[in-house]
């Protein structure tokens, strides 16, 4: 994780940059019929356009939603509360608190009572005991 703003502009920037550059050589490969050297040289062309594109997204916007999609995907395949709050304040910061406590709480409501664990059961079985 970075410390620092300029760690964290620089691992954005290398991240946007492979990102791109592995999804251009894709596109390029899909578009000519096959991967070949000229593959990986077309791919650069649409570099100086897609990097700006992908930093500018990735360091204002797509951080905090995947910051909260990573919680609620735990939280809804665990069919737990707390734990993906406490997981994501810990992880992420404490400033997106109230975003996480939302996010969660209707990802469990939403849930239906269903978890990756099958042995796993709910709190109204063990209290109805």
């Amino acid at each position: 994780m970075p410390k620092t703003l300029l760690e964290k502009i620089v691992f954005t920037v290398v991240m946007a940059a492979i990102m791109v550059y592995g999804m251009i050589v894709y596109n390029v490969a899909l578009a000519t019929g096959g991967v070949t050297n000229a593959t990986f040289g077309m791919a650069l062309h649409e570099m100086p356009i897609m990097v700006p594109v992908a930093f500018v997204l990735e360091f204002f916007v797509v951080e905090k939603l995947a910051a909260l999609g990573y919680a609620a995907v735990f939280g809804s395949a665990t069919n737990t509360l707390m734990a993906p709050i406490m997981l994501g304040i810990e992880v992420f910061g404490g400033n997106n608190m109230l975003a996480f406590v939302v996010v969660c709480s209707l990802a469990y409501v939403v849930n239906g009572n269903r978890s990756i664990y099958g042995a796993q059961e709910n709190i109204e079985k063990i209290i109805s005991r």
